[in-house]
């Protein structure tokens, strides 16, 4: 069997219990990486657990229940990180979710509740797992963002608007 390229790596992935985030971990796990996911959303997770079985070697898949948009939380997901895989080589940062409002239904709270989420799901994660990734060099930070940012929806005015400040 050939050697894969991503064996023995440990990745990241924020926002990893769906979608494309589910889709990313399972590839990784396929190709050898060891794979720590952070979700808010538990039992979320325990199915992409449960659809990652078989996949790769026990022990090669982590879970981690978690908000990224609070530090405390990424400092949390970098100790599970360092405790269970001792490194980490690559950090995608893929949470986050659409605000179906347009422009007039959209209030105060739901513009900082937006520019939150995408922010900080970014910069927390990057802040706390940055000295691991400069210690692993070479290292990766890999972003998901969406068509939202280049071409805005005026029904998800908020959502494209912060995607774009994430470009």
């Amino acid at each position: 069997m050939p050697e894969r390229l991503l064996s023995g790596k440990v990745v990241i992935i924020t926002g990893g219990a769906g979608g494309m985030g589910t889709v990313m971990a399972l590839a990784l796990l396929e190709d050898g990486a060891r794979v720590a996911v952070v979700d808010k959303q538990e039992e979320r997770l325990q199915a992409m657990a449960r659809s990652a079985a078989g996949l790769a070697d026990e022990g090669a898949l982590a879970t981690l229940a978690g908000d990224i948009t609070h530090a405390e939380d990424c400092e949390r997901a970098v100790r599970a990180a360092l405790d269970r895989f001792g490194r980490v080589d690559a950090l995608v940062n893929n949470a986050g979710q659409a605000r179906a409002q347009g422009f007039a239904e959209l209030d105060d709270g739901g513009w900082r509740d937006e520019l939150d989420l995408k922010f900080f799901s970014i910069l927390n994660p990057v802040r706390a797992f940055l000295p691991l990734l400069e210690a692993a060099a070479p290292a990766a930070v890999v972003c998901t963002n969406a068509l939202l940012a280049r071409r805005p929806e005026p029904a998800l005015i908020a959502t494209s608007a912060a995607r774009a400040g994430t470009l």
